[in-house]
């Protein structure tokens, strides 16, 4: 998932608490906000936020085309 993270365009930031599962944590900035990816690559999950507010989540398979509906809206 991160490979598709780059794809996208995102940039590592950090790694997360490891009481979380430590998650790779990347940022964009995408229309004049900045956007957070959140990956647990061990339970094939991720997740999309911004300024506090989820956008989207979801697994593995679906990640690029959700997070592109996304920016297309």
């Amino acid at each position: 998932m991160t490979h598709q993270a780059e794809a996208l365009g995102f940039r590592f930031s950090r790694y997360g608490c490891p009481c979380n599962g430590k998650p790779a944590i990347y940022t964009i900035d995408h229309d004049g906000a900045q956007q957070t990816l959140t990956i647990w690559p061990m339970r094939d999950a991720w997740q999309l936020t911004s300024k506090g507010l989820r956008l989207a989540g979801g697994n593995k398979e679906n990640m690029t085309n959700k997070i592109k509906e996304i920016w297309a809206l």
